[in-house]
Order: C-alpha cells, then sequence, then structure tokens
C-alpha cells in the first residue's frame, strides 16, 4: 500500500514539474526574443517601451555609384511620442551581406540590388528597426573614344577598334560593337577587317549596354588615306584632304594647309609649325608683334620684333 502511494505521488510531481516547464517557455518549447535584445520579462510582457520609428524617414530609390545620405529616425513611446534624449545609430549590408563603409550618414552603393539598413539604439527597452533601400542603375555608360585613331590607311587591315567604356553598375562586354559608314552607307566587315575601297570621310558608331540595360551610343569621324604610313610621322597632308595624327591615338590641334575655299576649317598647328610654313608661305601669313606680349616685355627680344620674327606671333594663320 505505502509502495502504491509512493509511486501516485511521483507522478503527481513529475506531471506538476512538467506543466511549469511547459509555461516557462511559453507553450510551445522555445523562448522568443524580440528586437532591442531580450524582450521578455516574466511571461510574455514586452520589455521596451520605446521603438524606432520606421515611418518617420522615407528612403527613396538610390543610384548606384552615386553617393546617398540616410536619414536619422526618430524614437518614440507606446503614445507616439518623440523622446529626443535617445541616440539611433545604424548600419548597412550590401546585398552578399558586406558591411558598407558609412560616413557622416552618407555611402555609396557600388551595385545594383536590395540593400539591408539596421536601426539601432544602446539603451535595451528601445525596440530596434530594420528597413530595406533598393539600389538602382538607370544611367547610360560613358563611351570614350579618345584613343580611337583619327585616320585609316587604305594599305593596312584596319580593324574594329577598341574603346573605353565606364559605368557604376558594369558593363556588359559583349553588347559592345563599332561599325564604320561613309554617308549613310556601312562599310561591310569580313575577315576581322573593314572593307574600305575608297579614301574620304567615314564614321566610326559605337554601341553598348551595362548590365541593367542602359544603352549608350557615340560616334567619330576618321579620314582614310591613300597614304602609307610613316613612323613616327604625325601629319599627313594631301591636297584639299584633312590633317590628322596617328601618334599614340592622342588628339592634338592641327592646322590644314590646303586650297583656299576648300570649305575645312583651319586650326593651330603646335608641333609641326616651323617645319611646314615658315611665316612667308603663301599658305601662312605672319602676324606682326604688338609689342604686349610677354617677350616683348623682357626687353631682349625688342630688336627681333623690328623685324616681326616675335616668337609668339611668327607662326601664327
Amino acid at each position: 500500500m505505502i509502495k502504491k502511494l509512493l509511486k501516485i505521488c511521483f507522478c503527481a510531481v513529475c506531471i506538476t514539474m512538467c506543466a511549469f516547464f511547459f509555461v516557462c517557455c511559453g507553450g510551445n518549447g522555445s523562448s522568443e526574443v524580440l528586437p532591442g535584445g531580450s524582450d521578455k520579462e516574466s511571461g510574455s510582457t514586452p520589455k521596451y517601451s520605446y521603438i524606432i520609428d520606421e515611418t518617420s524617414i522615407t528612403l527613396e530609390d538610390a543610384e548606384v555609384g552615386e553617393q546617398y545620405k540616410i536619414d536619422t529616425p526618430t524614437v518614440i513611446d507606446k503614445g507616439g511620442k518623440v523622446i529626443t534624449t535617445y541616440k539611433v545609430d545604424f548600419k548597412v549590408t550590401d546585398p552578399e551581406g558586406k558591411n558598407v563603409t558609412v560616413a557622416a550618414s552618407r555611402f555609396t552603393p557600388k551595385s545594383v540590388g536590395e540593400f539591408r539598413i539596421e536601426f539601432t539604439c544602446n539603451k535595451d527597452e528601445v525596440k530596434n528597426a530594420v528597413l530595406t533601400l533598393q539600389v538602382k542603375d538607370t544611367v547610360k555608360p560613358e563611351i570614350d573614344t579618345n584613343m580611337v585613331e583619327s585616320l585609316l590607311f587604305m594599305s593596312e587591315t584596319n580593324s574594329k577598334p577598341d574603346f573605353r567604356v565606364k559605368d557604376a553598375g558594369g558593363v556588359d562586354e559583349s553588347s559592345k560593337y563599332v561599325r564604320l559608314f561613309k554617308g549613310s552607307t556601312e562599310i561591310s566587315y569580313n575577315n576581322d577587317c573593314f572593307d574600305i575601297q575608297s579614301t574620304g570621310l567615314y564614321t566610326y558608331k559605337f554601341e553598348v549596354s551595362d548590365k541593367s540595360g542602359n544603352t549608350a551610343t557615340a560616334e567619330k569621324d576618321v579620314y582614310v588615306t591613300s597614304e602609307s604610313r610613316v613612323e613616327g610621322k604625325v601629319t599627313y597632308l594631301s591636297n584639299d584632304s584633312y590633317t590628322y595624327q596617328v601618334s599614340n591615338g592622342k588628339n592634338i590641334d592641327l592646322t590644314y594647309f590646303g586650297k583656299s575655299g576648300s570649305g575645312i576649317k583651319s586650326s593651330v598647328l603646335r608641333r609641326n609649325a616651323r617645319r611646314l610654313s615658315d611665316g612667308n608661305s603663301r599658305y601662312g601669313r605672319k602676324k606682326v608683334c604688338d609689342g604686349t606680349c610677354e617677350n616683348y616685355r623682357r626687353g631682349s627680344e625688342r630688336s627681333r620684333h623690328k623685324l616681326g620674327v616675335c616668337a609668339d606671333h611668327r607662326y601664327r594663320l
């Protein structure tokens, strides 16, 4: 009889302990942790008395590669009253979960996608907040054709030139292509070269897209000559044709010494003026110094000015 009573008492104790454990765990065997730290006291009453009001700020979509400023949300109590004594901090993570450098509430997104912004407060009674920011790429790529040569030679194999592209969101390399036109006629491209049949003025047309589908185009005029390339030669003159440079693809101002009335606008030839025109050429005319240039003010060149051979003016058109 005593043994039966002991068994009954033992079972009653076990049932009581199980019931107590079940109640302490919230009825489902797991403990709940709310934002802002351990937000459970006794039972299911939340510990925090304030929240970071995420509705107090608006996050407009950001542009990749452009600086973005994040406003700081306010802290409010349960009744909606703003509490100014609490400081709110935040951190930003990119779509890959990597932390983003933030300075003075600003950062520059380097990729497209969803960024996570977590607002926190150093007080346990304040509930944290998390918002997401969409970063997009709506800007066209920038095409740079400065390194593309402006002069082609019929005697050479003229392949498609490479050109540089800048885009914050990344370039779709497979979308890059170049076409060559003479007037409205497109020049065919076979065996890795343009099928150029005559000299004259042509136009390159460039096109490229970024990874977000934004497409950019650009054009550049190029002259085709029957001359042969000479190593180290910068300018090529041919009757009424344009004068171009071909050294390293860098642009410099050049003069066209052609026939009058050809319709080609002259510019100053900086490198080879002394070799091509001595100031008395029938294609060039020297400008007499008016005594206001630096050479005249120095005094040492005044005697030469009387002869009209000022170094600043002799080779001007």
